[in-house]
């Protein structure tokens, strides 16, 4: 659960996500004692020290979930990223037409309903329980309730991977990506769309310009990302594994 203050014992120092240093400069600081750094050895920006467990933040109750999805579930109001979904669909169908595609972190579903308008087979992996199950009774989804590493996939067998505002809450991206690439095609794609940290960057120098308190401001959304990439360290990330980025 979120909270607007943590106290350090709230929090663990963590090393870079992805060459393992521990040199680090601070960044900024926000709700308390949340550190956003700078790896001095591959310039990956992250968060440390980061709340401890950060990865619970959306095992919520699950009728709370539901009292907030039901509008969209029964057809009466449309979700605020449904047009960001149909976009995300379009694009991806310009590089394959049909197939298996998994949405890793697939909340309660939306996209993969919209997946299956747009012809795909498909299928979900959510580690919240209250989410994965509010997908499964009321989308009729196939949803794993667990972490990509853990699902039931079998090897070379999945065309299309989605992680749609996901990669930066992963706190072990490289087993996240060594899992993507086990179980996709050989001709298969993983799509990852993630905010750019450097428009964080931006937003806190604008702050800082306006004389705001930076310290009492949610600029980085450090409670729950735990990685701020731009796009030359994502794409150092990447260049790191087995995957090629298609432009």
């Amino acid at each position: 659960t979120q909270k607007t203050f943590y106290e350090l014992n709230d929090l663990q120092e963590i090393n870079c996500l992805n060459c393992n240093s521990e040199k680090k400069s601070r960044v900024h600081t926000e709700f308390g004692n949340i550190g956003i750094v700078k790896c001095k050895n591959c310039n990956l920006m992250y968060t440390s020290p980061r709340p401890k467990n950060v990865e619970l933040n959306y095992h919520g109750d699950k009728n709370k979930y539901y009292e907030e999805y039901k509008y969209i579930f029964n057809g009466t109001k449309p979700h605020h990223r449904d047009k960001n979904y149909i976009q995300e669909l379009n694009i991806i169908k310009k590089f394959i037409k049909k197939g298996k595609i998994v949405d890793v972190g697939c909340n309660a579903g939306r996209f993969l309903h919209f997946a299956e308008k747009f012809g795909f087979d498909a299928f979900g992996v959510e580690p919240s329980k209250s989410l994965a199950e509010l997908g499964t009774e009321n989308f009729d989804l196939i949803i794993e309730n667990c972490k990509l590493e853990n699902s039931s996939f079998s090897k070379n067998s999945i065309d299309i991977i989605t992680a749609i505002d996901v990669f930066e809450h992963l706190t072990n991206p490289l087993m996240f990506l060594n899992k993507s690439y086990e179980i996709l095609k050989k001709d298969g794609i993983l799509v990852i769309k993630i905010p750019n940290g450097n428009y964080c960057l931006t937003k806190l120098k604008i702050a800082k310009l306006l004389n705001k308190n930076t310290l009492n401001m949610d600029i980085f959304d450090s409670y729950e990302h735990v990685a701020h990439y731009s796009k030359k360290t994502f794409e150092k990330f990447i260049n790191n594994t087995k995957f090629k980025i298609k432009k």
